[in-house]
């Protein structure tokens, strides 16, 4: 989700605006994520949830749940290339932090839009499963926090949580995110 400054590509170098902090969770439990997202103070509430039309499947109990990504609207878009670079960093912990798609993290990124078809399989249209019209976010009060989140899951594990992170991969994250009183499915 980005606009561009002129038609010459789609890199971070052509940014013109950031809207949203994005998260495709793809290889977790979207729902666990989502949890655990809403948590995060300077989060909460994203602005819109779109159901991609792809499935993810909870390894113990073989349920389908459908893939989502979460938006938080910006409060104001991210304009000037250290804007945009701090926009990168809160989706990249963001990602980290719950064992999402971290290839998301660039704001450039595309990704699956409501109403287009998702043809991995059979079509299925993606569609927005929820949307909170007045929701927004500060950018640097949600960097902050993700940050303060990362850290604070740094510290309860004992060593690097991030460092794991990237070692274990997208589904191998969320056995490291924090799920007391939560439903596992991992």
């Amino acid at each position: 989700m980005a606009t561009f400054a002129s038609n010459r590509g789609a890199a971070m170098k052509n940014m013109g605006n950031g809207p949203a902090i994005s998260v495709h969770v793809d290889n977790a439990d979207p729902r666990e994520a989502l949890r655990v997202l809403r948590a995060v103070h300077g989060l909460g509430e994203p602005a819109v949830v779109t159901m991609t039309g792809s499935v993810w499947e909870c390894p113990a109990a073989h349920e389908p749940v459908p893939k989502r990504h979460f938006h938080w609207r910006l409060s104001a878009p991210t304009t000037t290339p250290a804007e945009h670079a701090r926009l990168h960093a809160a989706r990249r912990l963001a990602a980290v932090l719950v064992g999402a798609d971290r290839g998301l993290a660039p704001p450039v990124h595309p990704i699956r839009g409501p109403g287009s078809l998702n043809r991995k399989a059979e079509p299925v249209l993606a569609v927005i499963e929820t949307i909170n019209a007045n929701r927004e976010v500060h950018l640097d009060e949600a960097l902050a926090a993700l940050r303060k989140a990362v850290e604070a899951a740094n510290r309860e594990r004992g060593r690097a949580f991030v460092d794991r992170l990237d070692r274990a991969g997208p589904v191998g994250a969320m056995a490291h995110v924090p799920n007391s009183g939560a439903r596992r499915c991992a």
